[in-house]
């Protein structure tokens, strides 16, 4: 599992246009990690309680459940695509994170979708 916000920084710098974040359909992420409802109520639970202490963000709740990201990345071909931009995306991804784990310091708390 790898960050959204991480692949989205990387493939930018790698010249690579792609799209990343929340998941389009509210409830996807936790039914791929199949949380249970208990869990998701307990979450909320403690997320209450905190943010009448403060502002709680994304991050907090992901961390709560135990999701490792909440977004998704997203390609899309077209007419204009080619089989070389297919390679230079696969290239890209083994290279950047097959059996390493990206740098996440420096990226921002999700404070919503």
């Amino acid at each position: 599992m790898v960050d959204d916000r991480a692949v989205a920084r990387d493939a930018s710098a790698a010249g690579i246009s792609l799209r990343t974040g929340c998941f389009c359909n509210p409830g996807a992420g936790e039914a791929a990690f199949e949380l249970t409802r208990g869990q998701l109520r307990d979450a909320w639970r403690t997320l209450s309680r905190e943010r009448r202490h403060g502002a709680a963000t994304v991050e907090d709740y992901l961390s709560l459940v135990g999701m490792p990201t909440g977004g998704a990345v997203r390609v899309s071909l077209g007419v204009a695509s080619t089989l070389d931009d297919v390679d230079a995306l696969l290239d890209f991804a083994e290279r950047t994170y097959r059996d390493r784990r990206p740098d996440l310091t420096g990226l921002a708390p999700r404070h919503g979708c």
